[in-house]
């Protein structure tokens, strides 16, 4: 049977990704407003709402919550859409309900299979609420569940579980019945995290997330985790229902497409992206803590000779291990990142000074001029940096990198091997001549 799935999105790119994904297996309608989409959801009820963050008018935030507050569409399983440098607002937005959330760029495949789990597990969620009522738990869970499942008491005693259970996790029936589900504690979480699953369980009677745990024999898994309490016609609690599934693999997947995203594949230093973000960090650190920090531009000098004359692959082996000393000689609080080529930046947090920013940028020189060995052959470099201080010389990223840039060019007219701070505005610009007569 088709899934009906809602997509609201003002972005046309958005919309044609997941129509294109989506459409062959499912019923897709589409949205590019929060106010079109309820109303679309209120017409016909979907079985999966995806829903982007930023919108005009209705922002993705109010849209849920109104979706949320109807009572006919409160349980529909809703996805919110975020761009990387949004995922901060993941927490807000699965306190208002969301279950999962997919980040921009969108990954295909990523996504599809999300998207096919979700649907998988609510639709096994709806079976196993319409199977409590018909006393048909046991059968209709373990006939049709491709999810590990395990049903508890109301003391949360392990009363039966089917045989993916056994297989994702390595306990045998008989050796989990009567045990608490602890048993499979990976201690990776804290008592406030459980804390909180209980508190959500209690009031809304129902809990979904990520947990990692741990099978029989030691090794640790990330599984996605629905909890449902089950009630009698009386309204007394008789059961806890937990589905999961291990999704360890698409968690390494993303780790890996996010660290493709962050780093440079060379030398694996933070690449552009990673840096702006650490820029903004460092600034925000900076202006907390009252102190400086320094932002390293580095030049290897006399790079392209190496590559000219021994080859591509030792111009490449040299800038790893080059990345390999820079990444050594700087603190653990500080950052070095690959711009492309021979170019590189270091920042340098919680400097008290320009002459302790010149200190460390020395040490680095120090350190990264020294015979490196490639194969056979056996070459020295140097290196030319321009340092930018901020707050005093800029109070933007792009101005604070843009400066130490134009100092680096100027360390390598004054020989190469040097370091250079900006000049004085009077010195870096003379002034206009006098035209008066």
């Amino acid at each position: 049977m088709r899934a009906k799935i809602l997509i609201i999105d003002d972005m046309p790119a958005n919309l044609q990704v997941f129509c294109a994904a989506l459409s062959r297996e499912h019923d897709v309608q589409i949205a590019i407003s929060g106010e079109q989409g309820i109303a679309l959801a209120r017409q016909e009820k979907p079985d999966l709402i995806l829903l982007d963050v930023m919108m005009p008018g209705l922002d993705g935030f109010e849209t849920c919550r109104q979706l949320k507050a109807d009572a006919e569409l409160a349980e529909v399983p809703l996805v919110f859409v975020t761009a990387v440098s949004e995922m901060e607002a993941e927490g807000r937005g699965l306190k208002l309900g969301a279950v999962d959330y997919l980040t921009k760029p969108i990954n295909v495949e990523l996504a599809r299979l999300r998207i096919d789990n979700l649907l998988r597990r609510e639709s096994l969620r709806r079976e196993l609420q319409q199977a409590l009522s018909q006393e048909r738990l046991a059968s209709m869970v373990f006939r049709h569940a491709q999810e590990g499942v395990l049903i508890c008491d109301a003391h949360n005693r392990i009363i039966d579980v089917n045989p993916v259970f056994t297989e994702l996790t390595g306990y045998s029936r008989e050796e989990v019945l009567g045990q608490n589900p602890h048993l499979l504690s990976s201690d990776k979480h804290d008592r406030a995290f459980f804390a909180a699953m209980w508190d959500t369980l209690a009031r809304e009677g129902t809990w979904r997330g990520e947990v990692w745990n741990r099978r029989k024999d030691g090794e640790v898994y990330a599984e996605r985790l629905t909890i449902s309490a089950v009630h009698n016609d009386r309204g007394e609690l008789c059961n806890y229902i937990g589905i999961f599934s291990d999704i360890t693999l698409m968690k390494q997947r993303f780790e890996q497409l996010e660290h493709l995203a962050h780093y440079d594949a060379l030398t694996q230093l933070p690449n552009r992206l990673l840096l702006r973000d650490r820029l903004e960090q460092g600034m925000a650190q900076t202006r907390r803590a009252r102190s400086l920090m320094a932002v390293c531009y580095l030049d290897l000098d006399d790079f392209k000779p190496v590559n000219d004359l021994y080859g591509h692959d030792a111009g490449d082996a040299l800038l790893v291990e080059f990345a390999r000393l820079l990444k050594a000689s700087i603190r653990a609080g500080d950052t070095a990142a690959r711009l492309g080529g021979d170019e590189f930046v270091v920042l340098l947090v919680d400097v008290d000074s320009a002459e302790q920013a010149r200190q460390a940028v020395e040490r680095i020189i120090e350190a990264v001029t020294v015979p490196i060995r490639l194969g056979d052959i056996e070459v020295r470099i140097s290196v030319s940096i321009g340092v930018a201080l901020f707050p005093s010389d800029g109070d933007s990223a792009e101005t604070l990198i843009n400066i130490a840039d134009r100092a680096m060019y100027r360390s390598k007219l004054a020989g190469k091997n040097q370091i250079c701070f900006p000049l004085p505005p009077a010195a870096a610009a003379p002034a206009p001549a006098d035209l008066s007569v």
